[in-house]
């Protein structure tokens, strides 16, 4: 991870959308099983592609994305609000429940990639960050049976 911001020209072309990262390969991503070096689409809902994500930090470590660029969810219409809050909502459950976590964190973050996406990281009781945020600087990655094995379990669930 770095401690430093990008150029200011890319920043601002991310903003407006050009170049950005989640937006160009939206539709494939939105083919049920699609994968990458980032991670297995899950599913697409209402709003939104639901991802899990290679690094698996914490099992079940995901991303819900907006379809369309948008930095920032309050800057969606209120029925699009509702909508794209309903499908984190639905996706978090699905992790919980496939996965038994203890508890899960939504993250919206948006420094890197302005592009609304909500991460999902399910808490386990007895991880390393005990009562506060986590987010370890180091990935860890999941063999691809056992993404696979986690999406088929998420799928079912949700």
């Amino acid at each position: 991870m770095t401690a430093t911001w990008m150029p200011r020209e890319q920043w601002d072309q991310l903003l407006q959308g050009e170049a950005c990262p989640l937006c160009q390969e939206m539709e494939v991503r939105m083919e049920p099983d699609y994968a990458d070096r980032y991670g297995h689409t899950i599913t697409t809902l209402d709003t939104s592609v639901f991802r899990l994500c290679t690094d698996q930090f914490s099992p079940g470590y995901s991303v819900v994305i907006y379809k369309q660029h948008v930095v920032e969810p309050h800057d969606l219409p209120a029925a699009e609000q509702a909508a794209y809050l309903a499908d984190v909502m639905d996706a978090g459950k699905a992790v919980q429940r496939a996965l038994g976590a203890d508890k899960m964190n939504y993250l919206l973050l948006g420094n890197g990639q302005p592009h609304t996406h909500c991460h999902l990281v399910p808490r386990y009781y007895g991880d390393p960050a005990g009562g506060r945020p986590f987010l370890p600087e180091q990935p860890v990655p999941a063999s691809t049976g056992e993404l696979l094995d986690r999406v088929e379990r998420i799928r079912a669930a949700i």
